[in-house]
């Protein structure tokens, strides 16, 4: 009952934010106010059959300098975000990857604040960031719940970087070389400070031993299959620190590469995007060395609802230990309502599921995701 009256509050507290939002949407300000909610189910494996809920609440100011009319392209951000729920990943499933991308546990934090500078082709930015924002992301993998479709698990599970839920400290660069080819730099703090220690994430510090978290990124949207949408991403990282016990230098590295392309598009704007993640990072530091994904995202099928989303993909995480492969099967429908209310069905089949140190039999999950965003 505690758990419905909270996301009865979170959903008001939304609607009056969206009001604000609109009243100041003319001015210097800009206000976003988001909720997702989730049910899940584990009907069959894992650690045990059982459901739960999860949600995440965001709201986030930005002023904008030239609305302002102070200078132009300055972009000052703030984001506070709450999580809530349980966590079946590690309670129900015992999966690697992480099935669910709102699975945090409860807190209530800063999320993002950063100021950012348009230069022409140039954009600087520079606070406190969601990596994931500005790299390792693959649009038409968004619509999905496993966490690595965001982030490949190779990246995520072996380096503290600062994405979801705890970010972090940094500098990012990007530059248009052209309409159709850009090229991203960041540099981050190499270590998060766990919630123990950074209950609302606003305890910074810098020290030898945090290191640096650095990466590079290449994109190129121009078209190579019959004048259709294409987006390719090169990226590489490397991860830098003193261990604390021994004062030695530690390093980590990898490579990632995303492929989406659009595979055709009606004259009713019915269309099918495919898409593919691939990343490697070296078997001898981690026990995570291969993922890989593939999958299709459509929209515009339903005449009597142009707005609604359908897709299907699978992703694998590979070890260096073990040659069994944790794979996530994922079957998702969106029907869209008003521009800013969802209902999202989901469908998991999860093969060996790797995070426990025991053997796990294939998860079978239903869920249902509901989201308000202004």
């Amino acid at each position: 009952m505690k758990k419905v009256f909270r996301v009865a509050i979170i959903c008001k507290f939304i609607l009056i934010t969206t009001h604000i939002a609109n009243a100041y949407e003319a001015g210097p300000f800009t206000l976003e106010a988001m909720y997702i909610g989730d049910v899940i189910g584990n009907l069959h494996g894992g650690i045990k059959t059982g459901a739960a809920y999860m949600g995440k609440a965001d709201i986030a100011v930005s002023f904008h300098t030239d609305r302002a009319k102070w200078w132009k392209g300055g972009i000052l951000k703030v984001k506070l975000e709450n999580t809530h729920g349980g966590t079946p990943s590690a309670d129900l499933v015992g999966d690697f990857q992480v099935f669910n991308n709102i699975e945090a546990g409860n807190h209530t934090y800063l999320s993002e604040l950063w100021y950012a500078q348009q230069i022409k082709r140039v954009r600087l930015q520079l606070g406190l960031i969601d990596m994931n924002s500005d790299f390792m992301v693959t649009d038409h993998a968004g619509i999905f719940m496993n966490s690595s479709f965001g982030v490949p698990s190779t990246i995520s599970t072996n380096n503290p970087i600062p994405i979801f839920p705890l970010t972090g400290l940094g500098f990012t660069i990007q530059y248009a070389v052209t309409d159709g080819l850009q090229l991203a730099g960041g540099v981050f703090d190499g270590t998060q400070k766990d919630w123990d220690e950074n209950p609302y994430n606003v305890n910074w510090s810098f020290s030898k031993y945090d290191g640096i978290f650095s990466i590079f990124e290449v994109q190129s949207t121009y078209s190579i299959f019959k004048s259709l949408e294409s987006n390719i991403k090169l990226g590489a990282y490397n991860w830098w620190h003193v261990d604390q016990l021994s004062n030695a230098d530690n390093y980590n590295y990898g490579l990632y590469l995303s492929l989406e392309q659009e595979v055709f598009h009606t004259s009713s704007d019915a269309c099918m995007h495919v898409f593919s993640q691939l990343s490697w990072t070296p078997a001898a530091y981690n026990y995570n060395d291969v993922y890989f994904s593939v999958g299709a995202h459509a929209t515009g099928f339903w005449k009597k609802r142009p707005a609604d989303e359908a897709a299907i993909a699978m992703c694998m995480a590979y070890f260096s230990s073990d040659k069994e492969a944790e794979t996530n099967l994922e079957v998702s429908y969106k029907f869209s309502f008003l521009n800013h209310i969802y209902m999202q069905p989901h469908f998991q089949c999860i093969f060996n599921p790797k995070g426990t140190e025991t053997h796990l039999d294939t998860a079978i999950l239903l869920g249902l995701r509901f989201g308000l965003n202004f």
